[in-house]
């Protein structure tokens, strides 16, 4: 997740906290309508703070992500606010664009929906664990690197602190070129 830095040590305290992903596990089945404009797909990613589905933007029919808030915690559906918008906020090519966001109403059975950017791509992690050795060529790496160092920036110059920067939180994809990046 993010945090601006005036919250950093509620943040650390939070990633100290054990976590039981079992227990936050979202299941949104294929074909369900979020907020009346977004029909999920299938499950892309779980993790501590939720699930991420491939989704369809009804109106527009375009691809999307969809992040659901697993916890019904109002902090962390609160952090999780505050997450879209300091979001919404940013515009860089290595950092998704946020596209709207679903509050907790009582249609929402009790979760808030993020929905963001679709990036067809493979994580980072699985990617370089894939290659012989898990190694990668320095050329790419530099490629692959380079917008995260960017984004990284640029949030830090809008007051967020990514308080997650590992591998498996970055997409690896092919831009229009044929090269690699991610985001």
């Amino acid at each position: 997740g993010l945090v601006r830095p005036d919250e950093a040590q509620e943040a650390q305290e939070a990633l100290r906290a054990p976590v039981n992903t079992d227990e936050l596990l979202v299941v949104e089945p294929p074909g369900r309508i979020i907020g009346g404009r977004y029909e999920i797909v299938k499950s892309l990613a779980s993790g501590g703070m939720g699930t991420v589905y491939v989704a369809t933007q009804i109106d527009l029919g375009r691809k999307v992500a969809l992040k659901v808030m697993a916890d019904e915690d109002e902090d962390l559906q609160e952090r999780f606010r505050r997450e879209a918008m300091a979001l919404a906020d940013v515009s860089h090519p290595g950092i998704v664009e946020i596209y709207d966001f679903i509050p907790v109403t009582p249609e929402s059975e009790g979760r808030s929906y993020l929905i963001m950017t679709f990036i067809e791509g493979v994580d980072l992690e699985a990617y370089i664990h894939a290659k012989p050795e898990g190694k990668i060529p320095q050329a790419e790496a530099l490629e692959l690197v380079l917008p995260v160092v960017s984004a990284i920036v640029e949030l830090h110059a809008n007051g967020i602190i990514h308080r997650d920067l590992k591998p498996a939180n970055f997409v690896r994809f092919l831009r229009a070129d044929g090269h690699p990046s991610s985001k």
